[in-house]
């Protein structure tokens, strides 16, 4: 109880802009921290943004690929919006890869470092503030896995909706526990190493472009990296903006009916470790 009270103490406070309570830790990680934003949701990521800063253990570096122009927005980025936030850098990219933008140009960007690890989240959540520390000390026990707070999964019959009986969550689990997929909105880390060069430009069904968690999970699945939820002892996994749940959101618009899942799912449907 302790704990999620003092998490929704810290969680009001950011998401109402109240930054003076943001802890500077000078412990610091060589993690980078990579997301993607849109611009008509630059203005609203700083809570996002100011909760991956109060951390017990700071990243190297934050960084935000935000598309030149928008497909889902259908409008260009406008530089001047982008907000000056410590070790946060707001990078420019040409194309819009959708939600899977979050990880490509890092892979790109750190292709020469292959052992960098990458953490992989949303722009529109609230992280714990030992995220971070906890990724610090457990990729240390299993270097050569991916690894998140999140997961499921996939199920036999591919049907989306049943997913949900497989939801594992790292705030009810003891040890680690082996899934088929690691999801962005709970976060997940990995490193340039897991992925062969032909993903970053593998012509994969439309329906990818909207389903980053399966796109990442299925390749790792094909590659013969495993994924695990490591146990956390938050009193929340996540906690999701409030405003966010009235934004243009994937799993409330194009993803809703669990289609573009689906065929992603049967896409990889040779890899996954059916249980």
């Amino acid at each position: 109880m302790r704990n999620k009270a003092s998490e929704l103490i810290r969680y009001l406070l950011l998401v109402n802009g109240v930054h003076r309570s943001v802890k500077f830790s000078n412990i610091s990680s060589d993690i980078v921290i990579s997301l993607t934003t849109l611009s008509e949701r630059v203005d609203r990521i700083e809570p996002t943004l100011y909760s991956l800063l109060d951390q017990s253990v700071l990243p190297k570096k934050i960084i935000v690929w935000v598309p030149k122009y928008s497909v889902r927005e259908q409008k260009n980025i406008s530089v001047e919006d982008l907000p000056s936030i410590p070790l946060v850098e707001f990078r420019v990219v040409e194309h819009d890869l959708g939600p899977i933008t979050k990880l490509i140009p890092s892979l790109i960007e750190y292709g020469q470092n292959p052992n960098q690890r990458i953490i992989c989240l949303d722009d529109d959540i609230i992280y714990s503030r030992n995220l971070i520390e906890s990724y610090e000390a457990e990729s240390r026990k299993k270097p050569e896995a991916a690894l998140a707070i999140i997961g499921y999964d996939v199920p036999a019959n591919f049907i989306d909706k049943n997913r949900f009986d497989t939801k594992v969550y790292g705030t009810d689990i003891q040890n680690f526990v082996e899934v088929d997929v690691v999801t962005g909105y709970g976060s997940f880390m990995i490193k340039p190493s897991f992925f062969a060069q032909h993903f970053l430009t593998e012509q994969r069904p439309e329906e990818a472009y909207f389903t980053d968690d399966l796109c990442v999970s299925g390749h790792l699945a094909q590659q013969g990296i495993k994924k695990y939820i490591f146990p956390v002892n938050w009193g929340f996994s996540h906690l999701k903006r409030l405003s966010s749940w009235s934004d243009y959101s994937l799993s409330n618009s194009v993803n809703k009916d669990g289609v573009n899942n689906e065929v992603m799912m049967r896409y990889y449907k040779d890899y996954w470790n059916f249980k």
